[in-house]
């Protein structure tokens, strides 16, 4: 499956139903109003936590104009 996809699926695995996160490399690419950050998070196979970032409903619109 490779790193990327695993990294996903375990990123997943921490949001609750309705929820969006997404890692740093992603946010880089997203207006500072789409999104919040949640914290650090602790992931098999990665040495250090990874900060994830939850996009937030009104991040819609900021991504939207921003495009």
């Amino acid at each position: 499956i490779g790193h990327t996809v695993n990294l996903a699926s375990r990123i997943e695995g921490f949001c609750k139903p309705g929820e969006i996160f997404a890692s740093p490399e992603v946010v880089d690419y997203l207006p500072a109003e789409a999104c919040e950050e949640v914290g650090e998070f602790e992931f098999k196979g990665i040495k250090h936590p990874l900060t994830l970032f939850r996009l937030l409903p009104s991040g819609a619109k900021a991504i939207k104009d921003a495009a």
